[in-house]
């Protein structure tokens, strides 16, 4: 790429990048100032729908001044090339101060995420939610200033929710549930992914991780987070309560606004004691302090204790088998062979026995008894081992003076993994000392390869699963510009991965292409046909229409609609149409429309009866020239006068 961009901006280096655009230092060479700039990549250049939605967000995002916000310079195009010119903040972004320096200290979280709201609230006071919120795309600089930057980008990729596109389900660590979700989101969305900014900042990790976006996703829809406090963090109660509170699933429980949420910040760093008595849950402060320290008392975690358990019994075993001569240790023994035993575990080989003979007929009849135990040997009991853990199963088996060896392990859906699933001979049977019994290890429920569901319908993907012995966990919808309704966009686990029978699949299913805002055309005065096309148009439905009686409207013309014209609302929304029928005005009456012209240019004089809308002048007309326009109308009329495009006149003719 050229290193001069528009004639203007002189690209120094790149200094940053993402899975939608790259960030360049660059100098401003008209007025001699670095500046960052931001190029969108090359596979965004011909998505028209795209790019406009792009300028639209940068037009409104530049409107924006506060010392927390990256202010917006200047955009435009290069060729194909979309770029924003942006305020260039020497510092670092939060993440990297967060990965270095994580957790970081109660004054710093309250000072930045003070800086944050402060920031937020100015952009929510102007109607702009930011919708990707998170430590990459806040920066911090020399002098600890903190600016929140990529609003226009956030904004104009906020139909991809959650989608296969890399760079959103980037920021799924800090997706509010209802953007999980794929809902329309407010202001209240910014104000959890603060939440979650907030809670990585003290604990030095995010509320929910997983294998996946989507499984991450759908923790953020499901799963309460574990407070800082409760995890030990040295933090005071009022900000564990801002930070729970702010991570609320239901909008309606968060902070009212980023700047109350920045008030509930400032009690903190003035160390000001809590104004509530009680909070959400109605329990005390001092028992919600109780209940935080209670987890120093709490035992360790259960692997910790697996772990310890497993070395342990790793130590008895090795310990057993050097007493019953036992040659393999436990980390060495092959299960599907069965195991060799030391002459006092194992069959005597014929050698060895014509040995022995020899020695016992020397020593004489005395040893009879001695030949006796040793070639008459006692019964015993054999006791049941089925579901016991491997090593237990193996210790009672010595204990009752039994000789242990194993078969091919098999899987189970009743028996643990690591249990024994069968035994030979059978329990309580009665068999001589020193008797092999054979075990078969359960290796576990079977596995089943996950198969590839995304692309299909709900139903199908359904029905696919289950023919494989799985189900279908959760599932969330998402819009998508290139899914079809209904379709899967992802699927966790993904397809070719092992999994146990029975296990259930996550799916995000598409809601289709998300609807855009659109202005609503005013239909009132048009035939029912008319206002149709004019909706049709605009992307939106007529829904129910009614009739109603009217002396001012012909039959079949729109009195009234249910959304208010010039307003702004989704597309295929329905719009409801009161239509007369009639009789309507019986005589046509005239009148004329006399005003001094204020503006040259074209002049269009509309009028609006019972006959529908109609134009009856539309000229070049220079300013206070005098107009004279006749015309006739039935009923009701109105009258609006248009000069160099501005409506300067309405008129009612009765």
């Amino acid at each position: 790429m050229d290193k001069m961009l528009g004639k203007r901006y002189e690209l120094l280096e790149q200094i940053g990048g993402g899975g939608m655009a790259v960030v360049y230092l660059a100098r401003d060479t008209f007025l001699d100032r670095l500046v960052a700039v931001k190029l969108l990549r090359d596979e965004y250049s011909d998505d028209q729908d795209f790019i406009r939605r792009f300028h639209k967000e940068a037009k409104a995002v530049a409107s924006l001044s506060h010392p927390n916000i990256v202010s917006i310079y200047d955009f435009g195009e290069e060729g194909k090339t979309s770029f924003l010119v942006m305020e260039y903040v020497e510092g670092r972004t939060l993440k990297s101060l967060i990965q270095e320096e994580a957790p970081l200290s109660v004054e710093q979280v309250v000072d930045i995420g003070r800086q944050i709201c402060a920031g937020i609230s100015e952009a929510h006071a102007q109607n702009i939610v930011h919708k990707d919120i998170k430590p990459h795309n806040i920066l911090v600089d020399r002098n600890g200033i903190v600016k929140v930057t990529d609003f226009g980008i956030a904004q104009a990729v906020d139909n991809m929710t959650i989608t296969h596109n890399k760079g959103i389900l980037g920021s799924a660590h800090y997706f509010s549930p209802e953007q999980a979700k794929g809902e329309a989101v407010d202001f209240r969305s910014d104000i959890y992914s603060i939440g979650v900014v907030l809670y990585e900042m003290v604990t030095g990790h995010v509320p929910f991780t997983g294998e996946n976006p989507v499984t991450v996703a759908l923790k953020h829809i499901q799963n309460t987070p574990v407070s800082p406090r409760k995890q030990g963090v040295d933090i005071p109660l009022q900000l564990d309560w801002i930070i729970m509170k702010a991570l609320a699933k239901d909008p309606a429980a968060r902070f009212a606004s980023a700047q109350e949420m920045e008030e509930e910040l400032a009690v903190v760093a003035t160390g000001a004691k809590l104004s509530r008595t009680s909070y959400d849950n109605g329990k005390s402060r001092r028992q919600l302090e109780e209940a935080a320290e209670v987890r120093r008392l709490e035992p360790q975690d259960d692997r910790v204790k697996t772990n310890v358990t497993r070395i342990l019994e790793q130590d008895y075993l090795s310990e057993l088998n050097e007493q019953t001569g036992r040659i393999e240790a436990p980390a060495d023994k092959q299960k599907g062979k069965k195991t060799e035993k030391a002459p006092s575990g194992r069959k005597v080989k014929v050698a060895n026995l014509i040995v022995l003979l020899l020695i016992l007929a020397g020593v004489g009849v005395g040893s009879f008894y001695g030949v006796q135990k040793l070639f008459f040997k006692a019964e015993v009991v054999v006791p049941n081992v089925v579901d016991m853990k491997e090593i237990d199963a193996e210790r009672t088996l010595v204990q009752n003076k039994l000789t242990v060896v194993y078969d091919e392990p098999e899987p189970s859906d009743e028996i643990a993994s690591g249990h024994v699933l069968r035994q030979d001979p059978q329990p309580d049977s009665r068999v001589k000392e020193g008797r092999e019994v054979t075990l078969v290890i359960s290796s576990g429920q079977e596995t089943i390869e996950v198969p590839n569901v995304v692309g299909k319908s709900k139903e199908d993907a359904i029905l696919a699963l289950e023919a494989k012995g799985l189900t279908v966990g959760a599932t969330a919808p998402a819009y998508d510009e290139t899914v079809a309704e209904n379709q899967v966009i992802l699927q966790a686990p993904k397809s070719g991965e092992q999994v146990a029978k029975g296990s259930s699949v996550d799916l995000i299913i598409s809601k289709g292409k998300e609807p855009q805002m659109v202005t609503v055309p005013n239909v009132v005065g048009s035939s029912l046909d008319e206002a149709k096309s004019s909706l049709g148009q605009k992307g939106l439905n007529v829904g129910k229409v009614t009739e109603q009686e009217s002396t001012e409207y012909a039959a079949g013309i729109v009195l009234n609609q249910s959304l208010v014209a010039d307003g702004q609302t989704l597309e295929e929304t329905e719009v409801d149409l009161v239509v007369s029928k009639g009789p309507g005005p019986a005589v046509e009456k005239s009148d004329k429309v006399e005003m001094l012209i204020p503006y040259s240019g074209p002049l269009i004089v509309e009028v609006i009866d019972e006959d529908g809308k109609r134009l009856i002048y539309n000229e070049l007309r220079e300013a206070d020239d005098y107009l004279s326009v006749p015309f006739t109308y039935k009923g009701k009329a109105t009258v609006n006068v248009y000069s160099d495009k501005l409506l300067v006149e309405t008129k009612t003719f009765e």
